[in-house]
């Protein structure tokens, strides 16, 4: 027997079997890959449905309450809250946005309105009610009075809350307003997509 064409035999046997797990893997590993992919695909196909359908109740909020602003403030990022910011707003022909004055916002320059709007299931106050580093942010746009409902998602954490806001001094009927934005908030909560700054 010669050695050499026995080992020479075991090496072509043992590269042939790696070279097939190889494969084998690089398969598996393809699979996945188009698995994720297409996975993506589908949540940002929902998420754009989502992001559609929060905008028509956002609209339709706005104009039955005939206020000037409506728009959500979400808290991110998700694992740690750190920063709030508005992530979704609708304003009527001639009103400001409140979006540049909202975003990125470190929760530690506005404690007490991070901590009212993320326990509170409910408020409707002036603006003047508020501290004021608030009444300062809120004053660029010309808020006067604010209606916020607080949204949890499926875990019963804060996920954001809806804000309706007026640049008038009219007073709204504070159980229309409150039995509103609570279907509105029902609504979006659960559809709500994470905020990604």
């Amino acid at each position: 027997m010669d050695i050499a064409g026995i080992i020479t035999a075991l090496g072509v046997i043992i590269v042939a079997w790696f070279q097939w797990t190889k494969e084998r893997k690089d398969k598996k590993a393809g699979a996945e890959l188009d698995m994720w992919r297409k996975n993506q695909e589908r949540k940002a196909a929902r998420d754009s449905e989502h992001v559609a359908q929060i905008y028509g109740i956002l609209w339709e909020l706005m104009y039955k309450l005939q206020s000037e602003r409506v728009y959500i403030i979400q808290p991110h990022p998700l694992a740690h809250h750190q920063f709030i910011s508005i992530s979704m707003e609708v304003v009527k022909r001639g009103t400001s946005s409140m979006r540049s004055s909202i975003y990125l916002l470190p929760m530690s320059e506005a404690p007490r309105f991070v901590g009212l709007i993320s326990t509170e299931s409910w408020v409707y106050r002036k603006v003047a009610e508020f501290d004021s580093h608030i009444q300062a942010v809120m004053g660029i746009g010309g808020t006067t009075s604010l209606a916020i409902k607080k949204m949890i998602g499926s875990e019963d954490e804060w996920v954001g809350s809806l804000v309706t806001d007026t640049t008038t001094d009219k007073v709204m009927d504070d159980d229309v307003l409150h039995q509103s934005m609570r279907d509105a908030a029902n609504q979006i909560q659960y559809i709500l997509p994470e905020y990604k700054s």
